[in-house]
This record gives structure tokens, C-alpha cells and sequence, in this order.
């Protein structure tokens, strides 16, 4: 719910006025309610997406519930989240991890993981099907110079940003019974890396020549503005889908400064939202072999998860891509890997139990006791006056619902303010 208008209008020399609720009148309407932090927030990248998604046809609303620092499993906690969640009223929910806790063991970070784990199942996938709507994964990147905690390198720690985004949406289809298609991510950090790949410098982390140094501001690790810039595209290339024509799609002043800027950046978010297929339907997620050592698998790729030894918290992260022929027994359940040249097999069952009948039911999921929201019984009087409102107008409502669309195409979408709950902080 969000505006009242007195729309007048003539008809037979006569004015009438009717009070009608406001709805979005575009190509689709989509809302759009975003959780994270500072990686959300920085740039107003809700604010470029609408302006991306405006160029591509599509007229969205954009809604942001986000604090400096906080991680998913903190976001689960607070009641303004959950009373947001429970009002529903949204198309997309799109989630983003605390910069070290997306990608991180949750054998050594394990509170914050597990907190979001659980919100998975019993907060986010929940209020996603109440509100007939889609999860977008906002996967993020590795810091320009990496991290000793992930592997010490970018290619490390964007490596474990993919593992575990993966495991999110994994855990959302397992347990939360989400649809596989409507638990979807959007693949920003890979975006990051195939600018990275793109580079012909030694060390574009380092290089401050490379389009790659450019994408981060100056702590290494939230976006600068074209780093904005490419999140945008991917995350409307994964949700609204590839345009045939980029010529009229938005691009900012600090992004045809340079001609050569716009092209690697849509070839970037090109490549993230075509990743190479898998090689059966419904294999990626995160799977243990018969030695209980934990792996993803995404796309064509088999990568080893987070090898962690707990006293120094050393990590080493790496992957092995598998060219014979996968075998799968059992749908979601268990991959035999079969090397065709000798026979020899490998085992590797999932690590999330399927808790759903079949994916996207409605089969109950792990019980995990759910966070208390704040009573919201003022959003029930809103939608009883509204109800009674639009009773009592009846014809005239429809009539001017039609004017008002017709203005709306004319006119060009405003930039709303991202809601910043708190000051930004590092991630």
C-alpha cells in the first residue's frame, strides 16, 4: 500500500473525484524489497537498477531493509525486517550476506551462518511463497586484494563468494521448498571476476589502470560506481532477462566517459547470467563425499568447500573441473562421478536433506522455531478501510485507474531513497 490520490477528471461537463488506491501501471509493476548492508546500500545500486530496469521496459518499485555491518542471520533477527517480510506485498526478495559471511565455513563462523541458514527455511523462502514471489541470491565478490582469511587472493575469496551463495538458494529449493526456478541468484561477483579474467595486466587488483581496480572504491572492497553499475545490469539481466538492444539502455556519465567501459561491463553481466549449463538438471548445491569432505557444484565445476583447520583458521579453497560424465541415482539426492576411462566412481550426496516431497511443494521443512514479529494489526486496518473505499467508488475507480495509467506512461520514474537504517560501516 502506498499512496491515496483524489484523481479528477471530466465527464459530461461534470467533475468527479474518485479516491482510489495507487498501483504501479508500467510494462510489469514489479516491487522490488531489498536486505543487506553497506554492499546494498553504497551507490544506490536500487536506485541504478530501477533507472537500468526503466531503459529495459519494465517499471519497478524499489524498497530497501538495510543496516551498515549486518549479516543475514542478524537481518532474521530484527523485528523490522520480519514485519516487513510478513506484509508482503513484493514480487522480488533480494538477499545479501555480510561480505565475510556469505563466503565463509560455517565450521568457524558458525552462529551468523547457521542464523542464516534457518532464516532460509523458516523466515525468507516462507515469506518469498506468501508473497507469490521470487529470491534473488545477491552473490557477492571477493576484496580486490583478497583476504588472508579466504585463501589470501581475489580468486579465493570470489571463489567461496560463489560456493555460498550456492548454498543459499540450495537450502531454500532442499528445505524451504522453493521452486528452482523462483530461488534464482544473481551472479554480480562472477560478473566481477569476468572482468577480472578480461584484464591483460599481471595483477589487476593491484593495477590501477585496470577496469578490474576501477569496479571497488577506495577500501578495497565496496563498489565504486562502475562496480555499481555492473551489479545493476546483472541483477536486471537475471531477473527481467537479456536485452536485445543495448543502445537505448541506461548508462550513466561515469560509464560512457570511456567507450570502452560499457562493453566489458554488459560482456561481464553476460557471462554471469550464462554460466556454462550443468550437465543434468538439478545438480548444483552443496554435496559431501564418502570421506566427509564437503563440496558445490555449480555449473560444470566441482569445488572443494572451505578445507578448514580450526586452530589457525587457515582456509584453502579449490576446484576441479570434471570432463567425463556425471551419473546422477537418484534426483536432488546422490551424484555418482564415473571416470569413463577406467571406471573408477566417486559419491557425493547432498548435505542439505531434502525435506521437501518434490521441489517448490508446500511440504513442511525442518521445524526451527520462528523469529516473534512485531504485531502489525495496523497494516489490517489499511487494507479493511482500502477495501471499503474501493467498494463505494466502484465504476469511477476503474475509469480513473485508466487515466492514471495513461499519465503514468508518459511520465518518467522517480528515484526513490534507499532506507538506511543505521551509518555505513565496513563490511
Amino acid at each position: 500500500l502506498q499512496f491515496l490520490y483524489f484523481i479528477g477528471f471530466k465527464m459530461h461537463g461534470m467533475t468527479l473525484l474518485a479516491l482510489l488506491l495507487w498501483v504501479p501501471c508500467g510494462a510489469d509493476g514489479k516491487n522490488l524489497l531489498f536486505i543487506g548492508n553497506s554492499y546494498t546500500y553504497v551507490g544506490d545500486m536500487p536506485g541504478v537498477v530501477r533507472q537500468v530496469a526503466a531503459s529495459m521496459g519494465h517499471t519497478i518499485t524499489v524498497e530497501s531493509k538495510v543496516a551498515g555491518g549486518r549479516s543475514l542471520g542478524q537481518a532474521s533477527q530484527d523485528n523490522g525486517v520480519i514485519t516487513r517480510l510478513n506484509a508482503g506485498g513484493f514480487d522480488y526478495l533480494i538477499l545479501q550476506d555480510q561480505s565475510q559471511t556469505g563466503p565463509a565455513c560455517d565450521t568457524w563462523n558458525w552462529e551468523n551462518k547457521n542464523l542464516a541458514y534457518k532464516a532460509m527455511v523458516d523466515l525468507f523462502s516462507p515469506a518469498a511463497k506468501a508473497s507469490s514471489a521470487k529470491i534473488v541470491m545477491y552473490e557477492t565478490w571477493g576484496y580486490r586484494e583478497g583476504l588472508s582469511l579466504f585463501g589470501d587472493t581475489y580468486k579465493n575469496m570470489q571463489s567461496m563468494c560463489i560456493d555460498g551463495y550456492e548454498l543459499y538458494s540450495d537450502i531454500t529449493k532442499r528445505q524451504g521448498c522453493m521452486a528452482p526456478e523462483d530461488s534464482i541468484i544473481a551472479h554480480a561477483g562472477t560478473a566481477f571476476s569476468h572482468v577480472y579474467d578480461q584484464s591483460s595486466s599481471a595483477d589487476p587488483g593491484t593495477d590501477p589502470n585496470t577496469l578490474f581496480y576501477k569496479l571497488y572504491n577506495a577500501d578495497k572492497s565496496h563498489p565504486d560506481p562502475l562496480g555499481t553499475y555492473l551489479i545493476a545490469l546483472t541483477m536486471c539481466y537475471t531477473m527481467f532477462g537479456i536485452p536485445a538492444d543495448t543502445s537505448t539502455l541506461y548508462k550513466p556519465g561515469y560509464v560512457t566517459v570511456n567507450p570502452d567501459y560499457f562493453p566489458s561491463l554488459h560482456d561481464a553481466a553476460l557471462k554471469a547470467v550464462t554460466p556454462p549449463p550443468a550437465p543434468l538438471p538439478g545438480m548444483s548445491g552443496g554435496y559431501v563425499d564418502e570421506a566427509g569432505a564437503r563440496y558445490v557444484i555449480r555449473g560444470s565445476v566441482l569445488s572443494s568447500y572451505c578445507t578448514v583447520t580450526q586452530s589457525s583458521l587457515a582456509v584453502t579453497a579449490g576446484q576441479v573441473t570434471r570432463t567425463p560424465a556425471w551419473v546422477v541415482e537418484s534426483f536432488n539426492s546422490t551424484i555418482v562421478w564415473k571416470d569413463t576411462t577406467n571406471g573408477a566412481t566417486e559419491v557425493y550426496k547432498n548435505y542439505y536433506s531434502d525435506t521437501c516431497s518434490a521441489p517448490g511443494t508446500d511440504a513442511p521443512a525442518t521445524e526451527v522455531p520462528t523469529p516473534s514479529p512485531n504485531d502489525d494489526s495496523s497494516s489490517v486496518t489499511t487494507v479493511i478501510v482500502v477495501l471499503a473505499v474501493l467498494g463505494g467508488v466502484g465504476v469511477l475507480v476503474a475509469a480513473a485507474v485508466v487515466l492514471y495509467c495513461y499519465r503514468v506512461k508518459k511520465a518518467t520514474p522517480k528515484t526513490e531513497p534507499v532506507d538506511v537504517e543505521m551509518p555505513p560501516r565496513k563490511v
